[in-house]
């Protein structure tokens, strides 16, 4: 372009397209090149409305269709990984609801004691032994404090899943971005073979 030429949106989204499409990095040295001039100050803000277009959504014409081969492979990955991730999610939380009602059941075990460890020593039943009641006095604390233990774990088991989960909601968004981007690109790509 001759420095008289008005730079415009058009011509450097055109270029940095093509660009791309060689394989190449759309810079804004190489936009400036490719344009045969213009200052840098110009061909900057066009250059990132591009790159905010592409970050954000579809590119090209809007109404170019996706190779429906490549559209069915795309969704066919997108559901398989929200599968994935729901098989891995139901089974976590079965596991961890089989591991919360045998833990529940020793706690409630361990509780239903005759007395909580903090109370009053209660008097010995009749017919057992000082030694016997304090015996099973020290069993009742052992039994409270593994319950305590097991409550415990289960707290941290629970907040495990949950980061887990998160991380497995954050892989299904990830993947879906990833999709829409490759949609926007095969997009893209099919425009600029519609006009060659």
């Amino acid at each position: 372009m001759a420095k008289s030429t008005t730079i415009t949106a058009e011509a450097v989204f055109s270029v940095a397209d093509r660009l791309v499409a060689d394989g190449q990095s759309p810079s804004l040295r190489a936009v400036r090149k490719e344009l045969g001039g213009g200052s840098f100050g110009t061909i900057l803000p066009f250059l990132q409305s591009w790159r905010r277009a592409r970050a954000d959504g579809p590119a090209g014409d809007p109404n170019v269709e996706l190779a429906p081969t490549v559209a069915a492979a795309l969704d066919r990955l997108v559901a398989a990984a929200a599968e994935v991730a729901e098989a891995v999610h139901e089974v976590q939380q079965s596991e961890a609801a089989s591991r919360a009602e045998e833990r529940a059941a020793l706690a409630q075990q361990a509780l239903s004691t005759d007395a909580p460890a903090s109370a009053a020593a209660p008097p010995a039943p009749s017919g057992l032994s000082p030694e016997a009641a304090a015996s099973l006095r020290e069993q009742l604390d052992a039994l409270q404090a593994l319950a305590r233990d097991e409550i415990a774990k289960l707290r941290r088991e629970r907040d495990q899943l949950q980061g887990e989960m998160a991380a497995a909601r954050k892989e299904i968004a990830d993947l879906k971005a990833w999709r829409q981007r490759a949609v926007a690109h095969m997009k893209s790509m099919s425009a600029r073979q519609a006009q060659t």
